[in-house]
């Protein structure tokens, strides 16, 4: 090789190189969710799988199969969730739960890239400078529901609908607007305030027909959403929450910080993130996009202390809400990159995010492999099934033990969910009881 060649060879070495450390995250993510997941359901997941497909299975007319598509589970019309469910079920022949649950980590992969990819055309900025977001996102700080099939069909894919949805707004897409506000509001419950998000954007710009369209677009539709509607059992009143208004700005100063389960870090993290958030909103108009993704966070963060403050404010650090957290801290990331007023040279900047980032992922990947997290979690599900196959049913992880192996049998029955299989394949045998 001469000396040309190897000069030559050296860009290519380190493009090559970038290109594995940016791709490291992903690669990382979908390594821990094949290696863990497993075709035993939890929690929500016979509900809203197996109690839907049982009736599903059972119903005698169309119109009785459509109408299960729409019934209120807790706050939510989890509409997008069980097509997905019957998509999977009518591809493969029976519930795989380690399908859905690949299926609802594919929709978080899909959202941080589309993120990268919409922050790197608006903004102009070189990937080395977006290298700090796929390590913060693709943490494991919302650990609780990346094996919790129905958890991460309905959190990770709802994110990408309000993004798409907030981008569509910005680019007044009209149709897409309406597109991905259904989309939101048949996945999670807090879609629903994407109809104050596009009517405030709209009327911020003064673009008074899409305001007008939209608007009479969305309220039919929420109005359908809550024909029927009940409020969740056992849920705490609102008026609770009216009463204790130190409790609900504590509950959102913590789901703001969730990135961090320590309490006081929490809080220091959310108030930080809260004032920056606010300095930014009011001072970057034309970031149309990051403005609407702050406002609709915080929109959440106080609906869900209105309705769930009264389990405790310790709720707020539930691992699941720390989505919205990192999708704010990237935000922050870049509106701070693009300051023009900073201080800071640029390179400094992105070096230091790049190292916390790089920290902060690797913090989590080897603790919860030390600690075998993710492993333990895993062999407890399998336990709880072996016990049931041999008839205890005390390991089931759900709240009723006997209504969910109930329904696993029903499953079973209509030969859905082969439980014998299920064991097979997991190299078990059914302890008997």
């Amino acid at each position: 090789m001469t000396a040309h060649d190897h000069q030559n060879s050296l860009p290519s070495l380190a493009k090559s190189f970038f290109v594995l450390i940016f791709v490291l995250p992903f690669a990382g993510y979908s390594y821990f969710i094949l290696r863990y997941m497993v075709n035993i359901p939890f929690d929500d997941d016979y509900d809203l799988i197996f109690n839907f497909m049982n009736n599903f299975l059972r119903a005698n007319t169309t119109g009785e199969r459509i109408s299960l598509l729409f019934v209120q589970h807790n706050e939510h019309r989890v509409v997008f969730e069980r097509l997905v469910v019957l998509a999977q079920y009518y591809l493969f022949g029976e519930i795989n739960i380690g399908y859905l649950i690949l299926a609802g980590n594919l929709g978080w992969i899909c959202t941080v890239a589309v993120f990268i990819l919409f922050l790197r055309r608006h903004y102009h900025l070189p990937l080395l400078h977006l290298l700090p977001i796929p390590y913060i996102m693709l943490s494991f700080t919302h650990w609780d529901i990346m094996f919790f099939a129905t958890s991460a069909l309905a959190n990770y894919w709802a994110m990408l609908f309000f993004m798409l949805f907030m981008i569509s707004v910005t680019h007044n897409r009209l149709t897409a607007t309406g597109i991905f506000f259904i989309a939101a509001m048949c996945t999670l419950a807090n879609g629903l305030i994407l109809y104050f998000i596009g009517a405030a954007h709209w009327y911020e710009k003064r673009n008074w027909r899409n305001l007008l369209f939209f608007s009479i677009l969305a309220a039919v539709l929420v109005l359908c959403y809550f024909d029927g509607y009940q409020k969740p059992m056992n849920h705490p009143s609102i008026h609770q929450a009216v009463l204790q208004p130190i409790t609900v700005i504590e509950y959102v100063i913590l789901f703001w910080g969730n990135m961090f389960r320590l309490k006081y870090l929490a809080i220091v993290l959310g108030g930080g993130m809260l004032a920056s958030s606010a300095y930014f909103f009011m001072t970057r108009r034309n970031d149309g996009m990051l403005r609407l993704l702050i406002l609709f966070t915080l929109l959440t963060s106080l609906a869900a202390a209105i309705t769930r403050s009264g389990f405790g404010v310790e709720q707020a650090l539930s691992s699941r809400y720390s989505i919205y957290s990192l999708f704010v801290c990237a935000s922050l990331y870049v509106l701070i990159l693009t300051y023009p007023q900073t201080r800071v040279d640029r390179k400094t900047i992105v070096l230091g995010s790049i190292v916390c980032a790089l920290l902060f992922w690797s913090n989590f990947v080897v603790r919860y492999e030390h600690n075998l997290s993710f492993a333990i979690e895993r062999e407890k599900r399998i336990f709880g099934f072996v016990r049931f196959v041999g008839g205890d049913d005390e390991g089931l992880n759900y709240y009723n033990h006997a209504r969910a192996a109930e329904m696993l049998t029903t499953a079973d029955s209509l030969k859905s969910y082969d439980v014998s299989a299920v064991l097979y394949r997991l190299g078990r045998h059914p302890l008997r009881h």
